[in-house]
């Protein structure tokens, strides 16, 4: 939640080695170290990660990262985007479909992103989405329509980035 992302992405590198088949403490690495820059490393964990478990939050993830974060391995976005595809099939929630938008305008699908960032925000609308939500959805559309990637893999404050607070007695 501050921003001191390459100290959390050391910490969870200790933790990874206690506890290496823990999908959590993957993801969170591969978050820390794509929100300090290491964005091949991050990419690299979780595809390695989805090799053993097709867990649709490593996917997403990842597909983020390989979108919206520079040094990202480029080879990924092939298969990263026929997975998500594939998933998109069979499970078009708002998560997935807004992903999906992001990496189809990464990989320079300009029509297909407007597209499926369109159906997005059909979903957040019958979802009841808060309008700050709505209004980050309709930035990436307008981003889109004018031919722009993704800025970065998550708006800023998403809660991948900057989760809600523990409450007394959360673990």
């Amino acid at each position: 939640r501050q921003g001191r992302f390459a100290e959390a992405a050391g910490q969870l590198e200790l933790l990874s080695q206690q506890r290496p088949a823990d999908p959590v403490v993957a993801l969170r690495l591969a978050v820390s170290r794509a929100a300090a820059g290491d964005c091949a490393a991050a990419a690299q964990l979780l595809d390695q990660r989805l090799r053993s478990s097709a867990r649709t939050d490593l996917l997403l993830v990842l597909a983020r990262i390989v979108a919206g974060c520079d040094g990202s391995p480029p080879a990924l976005a092939g298969p990263v985007l026929g997975a998500l595809r594939q998933l998109y099939a069979r499970q078009a929630d708002l998560e997935i479909t807004s992903t999906l938008a992001m990496l189809e305008m990464a990989s320079g699908s300009a029509d297909a992103a407007v597209a499926y960032q369109q159906e997005a925000l059909f979903l957040a609308l019958r979802d009841g989405l808060a309008e700050d939500e709505m209004a980050v959805l309709r930035a990436s559309l307008e981003r889109y329509r004018s031919g722009q990637s993704p800025e970065r893999p998550w708006p800023a404050g998403h809660p991948v980035t900057a989760p809600p607070l523990a409450r007394p007695g959360d673990r």
